[in-house]
């Protein structure tokens, strides 16, 4: 399992089975997290990214390991988390 995190705070902001599944990472309003400044763009029933292509620089990649946070609340979705990764890891 892979997690995409915060560089700030550590906080997870997305998990997947491959690194390639943290490309499709979106927040809360759609917009693509990975990526710097790109869009899902579909042509001849091809789904594809576009724009800017570059690493978001406000976050990183890493094999998931939970981590303990000074902050509650980011301990509190770091246990959804935990839970998520429990679950599906084979």
């Amino acid at each position: 399992m892979y997690v995409l995190r915060d560089k700030k705070t550590n906080k997870p902001l997305y998990l997947s089975h491959t690194q390639e599944g943290l490309k499709w990472a979106t927040d809360s309003r759609g917009k693509l997290i990975y990526f710097n400044k790109a869009k899902i763009s579909k042509e001849k029933e091809k789904i594809s990214f576009s724009g800017d292509l570059s690493i978001n620089p406000n976050v990183y990649i890493s094999k998931y390991k939970k981590l303990s946070h000074r902050k509650e609340y980011l301990n509190s979705i770091e246990d959804k988390f935990y839970n998520i990764a429990q679950k599906h890891y084979v």
